[in-house]
């Protein structure tokens, strides 16, 4: 048994001054005398640094994370595979309430180091299991955890002080920080650390990833005579040639920011498929090549003629760049004549908190296909031409791993969920085809803002942030921004809240890492509503109508006027044309570009759209939205209360049900307000704009998420202005459910089957993963209650959308949805199609597909309505 040094007397940084015991050295995992050592192999698990109770003893590993770090090993098997020892990246405790710094994790890098130098000379071999991005760190260098889990078992080149001359190769492999798991925190992540233990103990075993070849690609075959029902479909564009770097990951983008032209973009296309013998064949094309051409037209021809589903790892990705390129490609490419499946909307639909989205870290991770033999590679970007060999080899088999793919994900959710799960019916089936053909027409019809408004608006609010800034230092020295400023402007918010007497007030914001009080625009709101008149109340003023206005300047205006990426693409005349990136999913692209052009997404169903982000832009950035048709019109379609009406229709609420279902024209925020307010006067004029009304609107939507006091406080300031103390908003959360008694037990239910499962599943096969138990699902309650409201939200206006493109479509419209904004889409209008358009999106608003499965999964009928706005041009 290796003895490892420990280091008391360490000085090498700070974190000694305020440890018990510094320096804690690596132990074994169990005693000499409970295990018998050696094995030919060592695994090497890294933490991060220890914590109080490892501190109080002097030994690494004891406590929380020590504990669940036994159960992993024990319950994976791994002592049967290897002598296990366990390390830190750092050996001391931060103090309370602090952080290992890098620069920490550096300076203690060494003495890991000198241990895994002993390890070597011990053990033919060294595999080291790193537990949290510390951890990572301090064994890769590599500050991203989400960026280890794409490299799973690589091997780390390692130089000893003992063999300074000679390389040494270490496998690592990597999983989230296990204190992550405990109750209060995010438990759910548990299935995706099993999984990284589950890889772990395949290599150890020798069982890793599959070294099967894979057949390589017939290049420029005909369409065979003979075809499943399933084909897969990946193509590989500019960025995989070397010398050719790919940005941007819009068809439209790639031609005007990275200099490719439509039919340059694409440069092989290839398709997989299994025969009868359960054989997997695939076939390569080069696209610029003539004949190809026409055989890939065919292709597409023989899916859609055939009705084959075509089945890609992010297809939407494949299908715009393809449909961009070729005018007939363009006509077979339609929602109404393929349908399609995407291998990363089934690993969501199996575990939706996976970190691995990529199909090379998804097949390493399944174990399906080992891609470390390939030669080319998505990420490196070095064909040496659309007929490198090694490119249609990768090609060939990023179709065929999507094909094994998609069998082991869909047996999985079998095995998982049973197979009698919505995940497995037909209805989750049409929804999969439906959102990647939503985000297909969003992707590549853009959206168009009004230049000349949008550069007078920048031009405004820069004009007052200058202002502001030079006023607030001018008549009292305090800077708003920039170098030297963030002292001050905290010192005198901590003076503000002392003069307001709410130092002891539970609203006040303090941030999360040095709890400090912050300066951020939540603290400003309630100092104004409790500073007297004076220099105070005016700075505070200044400062949060800077932060906002600054905000809108440095996230929207500038980067639409001035970031192509992020903004306007192509100008014509006085109309901007923007192409945001549109997510189903939580997903990312793995070609080229950087971290942030490739990530983005919802777990809750719900799109989401970036660069620009143009769902959450303020109204004043939204309102220089125009027609990209002279004479056209914007509008926008809005469901009316959508979330209130499927709380009334998923619980049977009798008083809900009332509101949505009598003739009278009832008002839900009315009827709350009332509940709270008893004396309010609902005639009254301006009763709408009144406190009292405000007030019962928040409170509804907050109650069905099930927020507390506290979030009904917050809300109520930071939403309707309006200032309320703790125990009215605890008494009118008791009054609420007082008078909806269903609902609340609909609620408790809903939470009680949570904890049962673990998850839960909507008719759609759309799930979210939380705890088990009450413990559990503790900290999930909020999203427990949001998850049962938003997706299925959602879920209605994205079946809809897929309804009304294809009408649009039929029809020859010129008419394009160009936005979809949760409850919301927006249509860019032609000349003379508004009547029409407006019958053809109003009645699948109020009509989806996925209404009526809801309607049959409760048993009741509700309906939905939407409203109408158009936007001035």
């Amino acid at each position: 048994m290796i003895k490892f040094e420990s280091h008391p007397e360490c000085t090498l940084c700070d974190l000694c001054e305020q440890a018990n015991n510094a320096g804690i050295p690596t132990r074994t995992l169990l005693d000499k005398s409970e295990y018998v050592y050696p094995k030919e192999r060592a695994l090497l698990f890294v933490g991060q640094n220890p914590g109080n109770n490892e501190d109080k003893r002097g030994v690494s590993w004891i406590g929380y994370t020590g504990q669940l770090l036994n159960k992993f090993i024990e319950a994976s098997g791994l002592e049967e595979y290897a002598d296990i020892y366990l390390a830190n990246a750092c050996r001391c405790r931060t103090p309370q309430g602090g952080d290992v710094t890098q620069k920490h994790i550096r300076t203690c890098r060494g003495y890991l180091f000198d241990d895994i130098d002993n390890l070597l000379i011990k053990y033919k071999e060294v595999i080291i299991f790193a537990i949290g991005a510390k951890a990572v760190y301090s064994v890769t260098n590599c500050s991203s955890l989400k960026e280890s889990f794409k490299s799973q078992g690589k091997s780390i080149e390692i130089i000893t002080k003992t063999r300074p001359t000679q390389s040494e190769y270490i496998r690592v492999f990597s999983t989230f920080h296990l204190a992550v798991l405990h109750p209060l925190r995010k438990p759910a992540l548990v299935t995706a650390v099993e999984a990284h233990f589950a890889l772990l103990k395949r290599y150890l075993e020798g069982n890793f990833v599959p070294n099967d070849e894979i057949e390589e690609p017939e290049i420029g075959i005909p369409v065979p005579k003979v075809l499943p029902k399933e084909v897969e479909c990946d193509i590989e564009t500019y960025g995989i040639l070397q010398g050719n770097e790919q940005t941007v990951f819009n068809p439209i983008k790639s031609k005007y920011i990275d200099g490719f032209d439509f039919d340059k973009q694409v440069v092989t296309v290839n398709f997989a498929w299994k025969d009868v013998d359960n054989i997997w064949h695939s076939a390569g094309y080069v696209f610029s090549e003539p004949k190809h051409l026409v055989i890939i037209r065919n292709w597409f021809q023989r899916i859609s003629a055939d009705g084959i589903l075509l089945v890609g790892q992010n297809i939407k990705f494949d299908l715009m760049y393809l449909a961009s390129a070729d005018v007939e490609l363009r006509y077979w490419i339609d929602p109404r004549r393929i349908t399609v499946d995407d291998t990363l909307i089934l690993c969501f639909l199996l575990y939706e908190q996976h970190p691995e989205k990529g199909l090379k870290e998804m097949s390493t991770l399944f174990g399906i296909y080992d891609y470390s033999s390939l030669t080319v590679l998505s990420k490196s970007g070095n064909a040496k031409s659309p007929w490198d060999k090694d490119l249609h080899k990768l090609n060939g088999a990023d179709s065929v791993i999507t094909g094994k793919l998609r069998e082991y994900l869909l047996k999985r959710i079998e095995e998982r969920y049973g197979k009698d799960s919505p995940k497995l019916s037909p209805e989750c089936a049409w929804m999969r085809n439906a959102i990647v053909w939503d985000t297909f027409d969003l992707d590549l019809n853009g959206s168009t803002l009004n230049i000349k408004k949008l550069e007078a608006f920048h031009k405004k609010e820069l004009t007052r942030c200058k202002r502001l800034e030079k006023v607030t230092e001018g008549r009292h020295g305090i800077k708003l921004k920039g170098k030297g400023s963030d002292k001050p402007l905290r010192r005198f918010f901590f003076d503000c809240i002392q003069e307001a007497d709410l130092l002891s007030d539970s609203r006040v914001k303090y941030t999360d890492k040095t709890k400090r009080i912050s300066i951020g625009v939540e603290n400003a709101s309630l100092l104004k509503k409790h500073l007297p008149a004076g220099d105070s109340l005016e700075i505070v003023s200044n400062f949060q109508e800077f932060k906002e206005r600054s905000k809108i300047v440095n996230t929207y205006t500038r980067p639409l006027l001035e970031k192509p990426r992020a903004g306007i693409v192509t100008r014509r005349g006085n109309i901007g044309m923007v192409y945001p990136s549109w997510y189903p999913i939580p997903s990312y692209f793995e070609r080229g570009g950087s971290s942030d052009d490739k990530v983005g997404g919802q777990t809750q169903g719900r799109f989401s759209c970036k660069k620009p982000a143009r769902q959450t832009e303020p109204h004043s950035i939204r309102d220089c939205s125009t027609s990209r048709w002279e004479g056209g019109k914007l509008v926008e379609y809005d469901y009316s209360q959508d979330h209130l009406r499927m709380a009334a229709l998923l619980s049977g609420d009798p008083i809900l049900m009332d509101v949505y279902l009598s003739p009278l024209n009832k008002s839900i925020h009315t009827e709350t307000a009332l509940s709270i307010f008893p004396d309010a006067n609902p005639d009254d004029p301006g009763w709408k704009k009144s406190d009292k009304y405000k007030l019962g609107k928040t409170l509804n939507f907050l109650v069905l998420f099930k927020g507390g006091p506290g979030a009904f406080q917050s809300t109520a300031l930071a939403d309707a202005g309006v200032e309320v103390e703790l125990e009215f908003c605890q008494n009118a959360i008791q009054t609420w459910y007082r008078k909806h008694p269903v609902y609340k037990k609909w609620q408790d239910s809903i939470i009680e089957l949570a904890a049962k499962q673990g998850y839960l599943v909507l008719p759609t096969g759309w799930s979210r993963t939380f705890g088990i138990g009450p413990s559990g699902v503790a900290v999930y309650t909020n999203e427990i209650c949001n998850f049962m409201h938003q997706t299925p939200c959602a879920q209605l206006l994205q079946a809809a959308h897929y309804e009304i493109i294809k009408e649009f479509r039929d029809l020859h419209l010129k008419t394009l949805i160009c936005l979809q904004i949760y409850d919301a889409l927006f249509a860019d209008i032609y000349p003379g199609e508004e009547e029409v358009v407006d019958e053809i999106i109003i009645r699948n608003m109020e009509h989806p597909y996925t209404l009526e499965l809801f309607y049959k999964w409760t048993g009741r009928y509700i309906p939905w309505l939407v409203e109408k706005k158009e936007y001035k041009k």
